[in-house]
């Protein structure tokens, strides 16, 4: 509940919501289809949450640049989501969770790196 309660908070102010769920299952002795069957519904719901939230506070983001962006953008999504999918069921376990945390420091180094540049 802890980690739920940290990952909501997080992903409340820097819609990333899955960092402490995904850094909780990495160091559970879990398998890789289980990390995920926590991990996905997870960032899901706090991402429909977040969507909701936005839409009644700020309708004017929703306009037609929104969907228009929307539409841009999947046709690069969809690729790129079917390539990971086909890259996750060749991993094992252990590569599987080396490769989210290195993804993890990569992002908070990117993250961190941006920060300071400001």
């Amino acid at each position: 509940m802890m980690v739920g309660f940290i990952g909501g908070t997080v992903g409340g102010f820097t819609a990333f919501p899955g960092v402490s769920v995904v850094v909780w299952t990495g160091l559970q002795d879990i398998p890789k289809r289980i990390t995920r069957l926590v991990v996905q519904p997870f960032i899901l719901v706090l991402q429909l949450v977040s969507l909701a939230t936005d839409v009644f506070e700020y309708p004017s983001i929703f306009g037609a640049r929104f969907w228009i962006l929307l539409a841009i953008t999947m046709p690069v999504v969809l690729p790129g989501t079917i390539t990971g999918v086909f890259l996750y069921r060749r991993l094992s376990d252990v590569n599987f969770k080396r490769i989210s945390f290195i993804l993890l420091g990569l992002s908070g180094i990117g993250l961190l790196i941006k920060a300071l540049l400001k």
